[in-house]
């Protein structure tokens, strides 16, 4: 049976307004992920490379990201709402390194360490 608005809990309104906005979270990092693909490829095919550091760097950030899929996985299964604040807590930390690492490496790049071009890459993927 199919409820109007009307007929909706308050719970169940809210419950409806998360599930929209994590839908639309998914698609938005479906669209990242496309756009992270095509850097990899032109990052591939120019041969430009990372530092040892940005690398550690980007991976940190990627492990960050795929921490958030898990917590949202999860919450989806649990529906356990203290897993929201895990979520955001995790995305507000992951904004902090991105921030971080962007000054890193603009840092590593006047001192001639990185590649201006494999910088505006590394930018690209960090976001």
């Amino acid at each position: 049976m199919i409820k109007t608005s009307g007929e909706l809990k308050d719970l169940e309104r809210k419950q409806l307004i998360l599930l929209g906005q994590i839908a639309q979270n998914f698609e938005r990092m479906g669209d990242e992920l496309r756009y992270l693909i095509e850097r990899i490829e032109i990052k591939i095919a120019e041969e430009l490379f990372f530092s040892e550091i940005g690398l550690k760097q980007y991976q940190e950030v990627f492990e960050k990201m795929r921490s958030s899929v898990n917590l949202v996985d999860k919450f989806l299964l649990e529906k356990t709402m203290t897993l929201l604040d895990q979520i955001k807590r995790n995305g507000d930390d992951m904004k902090q390194l991105v921030e971080q690492y962007r000054f890193e490496h603009l840092d590593r790049l006047t001192r001639g360490v990185c590649q201006p071009r494999a910088a505006n890459i590394f930018f690209d993927m960090l976001d």
